[in-house]
């Protein structure tokens, strides 16, 4: 749910080991596209996921 392939991150079918080969060989061949994904997922994260969001989130979903 969190990975957006090409923007944060790649998925790949589950066992299947050439698939993960070629993605991370594809990536370590375009460290732009690298970069790219680790500053959108930095801001992804920066954006959702601080422990200060992760708390508010947390108590308004149990009405505090």
């Amino acid at each position: 749910e969190m990975v957006t392939p090409g923007k944060n991150g790649e998925l790949v079918d589950c066992g299947n080991v050439e698939e993960l080969a070629e993605k991370i060989n594809g990536l370590l061949d375009n460290p732009d596209l690298l970069k790219t994904m680790g500053d959108f997922s930095r801001k992804l994260v920066l954006e959702n996921y601080t422990w200060d969001l992760v708390v508010k989130r947390l108590i308004n979903e149990l009405n505090f």
